[in-house]
């Protein structure tokens, strides 16, 4: 909405567009869409006038649901997992682009690093002179709860290196690399407060693969997910 504004469209049409108009255009103008006797007692009542500012829709004093309050905030029901169900939200981001990106990593077309093997006990990672781009392709486990223990995940992918960093939400944190494909991260119980979903990544350092660094990514692998959810 707040772009809409940047647009030159106006409140008035803003909040008609995200109510009545689009009651219309689906055919259900009359049950939705604008506050009369005999429809659907779905209404949101704001604290400041939306017309002045859009921005005051973020004022949220009660919502009525049919016909009912809602008490506002989270409930033991609510849990981001749900998310994890959309397309549009896997666990792992962009594997349409580590499922093309695999050949070149592995078969050496795009450069010369090709250190995805297992790591003997003891054994370091590889340590090149010219860092690969990493890749993600799982994370395990998926969820953990609000406010548990130290906990260890397991990150799969390839291309990671000696210097490899694993961020958790931009956090630099702790690993143990199984191979140049599997990372065991240790993520500390006071990183796992907050419910949702938060990013993991790993960062190898510059300087990157001339062909491989230009063409396939800059040095941060795409994006897997803890989910955090509530405590019941």
């Amino acid at each position: 909405m707040l772009i809409f504004v940047e647009a030159g469209i106006t409140p008035m049409q803003i909040l008609q567009g995200a109510t009545k108009w689009s009651a219309e255009m689906i055919d259900r103008g009359k049950d939705l869409g604008t506050i009369d006797a005999g429809k659907l007692a779905d209404i949101v009542i704001v604290n400041a006038d939306p017309l002045q500012n859009i921005e005051n829709l973020r004022q949220v004093d009660t919502v009525v649901f049919n016909g009912r309050r809602v008490e506002l905030g989270y409930s033991a029901g609510y849990n981001p997992v749900f998310k994890r169900e959309s397309e549009l939200n896997p666990p792992v981001e962009a594997l349409l682009w580590v499922n093309a990106f695999r050949p070149v990593a592995y078969n050496g077309s795009g450069g010369r690093f090709n250190g995805n093997r297992p790591v003997g006990a003891g054994q370091p990672l590889p340590n090149p002179a010219e860092s690969p781009q990493p890749a993600l392709e799982a994370i395990s486990p998926l969820m953990v709860t609000e406010g548990s223990p130290t906990t260890t995940i397991t990150l799969k992918g390839f291309n990671f290196v000696r210097r490899s960093q694993v961020l958790f939400k931009g956090i630099p944190v702790p690993y143990k690399a199984v191979s140049g494909s599997e990372l065991q991260v240790t993520i500390d119980a006071s990183l796992l407060h907050e419910p949702g979903w938060h990013d993991v990544v790993v960062r190898n350092p510059w300087p990157l693969h001339p062909e491989i660094g230009l063409q396939w990514g800059n040095g941060t692998s795409n994006k897997a997910h803890l989910i955090v959810k509530y405590r019941d």
